[in-house]
């Protein structure tokens, strides 16, 4: 019986430890923290930065109460009990040299952040624009760059850029004016700019891309309208026109090809017919461009709603009824008491004068 008795509390000393811990506020248990800026750039030798902790748990929903304890373990400067961080006086980079302890309820909790200590006015990036662009062959375009610092402030003087063209599809002078030759197509990192800090000879490089397309070369198709919405057994007229990179219209040959998924049907001219139930269906024209012996092919889509046709009223005329001849309705819009609610002049009868019910016919004046 005593072993029994032991068994018992020990299984029951089990499952209560096995509890999640809970706030005494009805809080899950804290599960991480979260630091920002991570990482942060701060000027060296007195430069700082306030980092901000939030604690949360396993669902991401924040926790309140929570005790933390910053410092500093990477070197990089200093840092206070607020989390405000002081840079010192070595520039780098230092990994995870921030750390804030977080506990609550017994659980315990570390965060860290990244810190750049710079000095500002030194290179640190270039930043070339566009940073895509589209022209024809043997046509040009400007490319301008930026040298920045770990700030992002635009360094002016003391700056120097080297242009180059990465490949064989053109050439480019020292203004970063480029110009397309002959060969066609999407060239990444082809335009590429070198930027030179005189004094401490410190370099940063940026790239683009190049887009060189021929003119009538079929780059998308545009389908009008994009969206409709069609009664049952109604139709709808769709239009396409082929563009190239450009977003000229081509007028050299191209053929369209139109399908249809579900309800309905669309004829080669781009016509919907609707079908006899609500529902939806999508258009697809695709066009095709015969350059030499490749065949470029491209497609456009558009939705159709098919809905219910709805019921027709003459003005205040309930459905299934019509005006028939108005008689006794002194040239007004509606019988006599129609709109009161009152019979008057109805002559005993279960419908106005002149209204007529559906299939009924039409008394003679």
């Amino acid at each position: 019986m005593k072993k029994l008795i032991i068994g018992i509390i020990l299984t029951l000393a089990i499952a209560v430890t096995a509890v999640p811990a809970f706030a005494a506020n009805g809080q899950d248990p804290l599960d991480h923290v979260v630091i920002s800026p991570d990482p942060a750039t701060v000027a060296i030798n007195g430069g700082t930065q306030q980092f901000t902790v939030v604690s949360q748990d396993a669902e991401n929903d924040p926790i309140t109460g929570v005790i933390y304890l910053w410092e500093v373990v990477n070197l990089g400067g200093t840092i206070d009990s607020t989390g405000k961080f002081t840079a010192g006086i070595a520039a780098g980079t230092y990994l995870n040299t921030v750390k804030v302890t977080a506990s609550k309820g017994g659980i315990t909790k570390y965060g860290y952040a990244d810190v750049i200590v710079a000095i500002p006015g030194v290179l640190d990036h270039v930043v070339i624009s566009p940073d895509t662009a589209t022209i024809q062959p043997f046509t040009t375009q400007q490319y301008l760059a930026v040298a920045q610092d770990a700030f992002n402030t635009n360094l002016t003087t003391n700056i120097s850029f080297a242009w180059e063209v990465v490949g064989s599809i053109g050439t480019i002078d020292a203004t970063g004016l480029f110009t397309a030759g002959l060969t066609s197509g999407t060239f990444a990192d082809a335009i590429k700019v070198t930027a030179t800090q005189t004094g401490n000879l410190n370099t940063k490089s940026d790239t683009a891309d190049v887009k060189i397309a021929v003119p009538g070369v079929l780059d998308k198709v545009v389908i009008s309208p994009d969206k409709a919405t069609v009664t049952v057994g109604g139709n709808q007229q769709f239009t396409a026109v082929a563009k190239d990179a450009y977003n000229q219209t081509i007028s050299t040959v191209v053929t369209y090809q139109w399908s249809l998924t579900g309800a309905g049907s669309i004829d080669q001219t781009g016509k919907y017919l609707a079908g006899t139930t609500p529902g939806t269906a999508t258009v697809t024209v695709k066009a095709s461009q015969v350059n030499g012996s490749i065949t470029v092919e491209k497609t456009a889509s558009a939705v159709i709603t098919v809905v219910a046709e709805a019921e027709e009223h003459e003005g205040r005329v309930p459905a299934g009824w019509s005006h028939g001849k108005k008689n006794g309705w002194d040239g007004g819009s509606t019988p006599p008491g129609w709109s009161k609610g009152k019979k008057t002049g109805w002559d005993g009868k279960d419908s106005p004068p002149g209204l007529l019910k559906a299939n009924d016919e039409e008394d003679e004046d």
